[in-house]
């Protein structure tokens, strides 16, 4: 149902040079409806409902915000009961290995990560046109041809402009090697309209 709404707003924004993306999490939460308790995951403090993520396009130069990019519903799995006779210094050491192991998660299995939730939807929900043109164009020929333009696709071209081995697939794509890259297609994009520009000029 809201698939069309990220259409538009991707064509409302595409020609717009710089568009900042805002997430943001807000927590449903129905713990006082007890029939419905049964169906829904944590959401914080003894909460118990459902999680929202949005994701807001909104012009950086006004404020303005400009369509919705993206958004997902879900809950979280329900929390496992601690096991019987636990003293406090074994429920310390597990909660203390439970927080470890949030930190050491990939970042593709994170919640809110767009690849990993939604790797067959259009890349256009993600990148405007000169930041395909100037993705497709950076591609090697090889994989011009048989290439599927989806989100997938957009992190993979990125990771690899930020330094991302195609050849370690096996190797989860972080943060950082993203960010890497998005700043160089940041430049890049910057470029390729200045070269546009002049060639209207001369």
């Amino acid at each position: 149902m809201t698939q069309p709404s990220f259409q538009l707003t991707a064509q409302e924004i595409n020609g717009i040079p710089i568009v900042l993306a805002v997430g943001d999490t807000s927590f449903l939460d129905y713990k006082k409806i007890v029939e419905k308790r049964e169906d829904y995951g944590l959401t914080g403090n003894g909460g118990n409902g459902l999680i929202l993520h949005s994701c807001l396009a909104v012009d950086p130069d006004f404020g303005q915000p400009l369509g919705l990019l993206w958004e997902k519903l879900w809950h979280r799995d329900k929390k496992v009961s601690p096991p019987l006779g636990e003293t406090p210094t074994q429920k310390k050491k597990r909660l203390k290995k439970e927080r470890d192991d949030k930190r050491k998660q990939a970042f593709e299995s994170k919640e809110s990560y767009l690849h990993r939730n939604s790797p067959q939807s259009s890349v256009s929900i993600v990148l405007n046109k000169v930041q395909m043109d100037v993705l497709i164009a950076n591609t090697p020929s090889k994989q011009k041809n048989a290439v599927e333009y989806t989100v997938d696709w957009a992190i993979r071209a990125i990771a690899r402009m930020g330094g991302y081995l195609e050849h370690r697939k096996g190797t989860a794509i972080g943060i950082q090697v993203l960010w890497r890259g998005w700043l160089k297609l940041e430049t890049l994009c910057l470029g390729w309209l200045l070269h546009q520009n002049l060639k209207s000029i001369y």
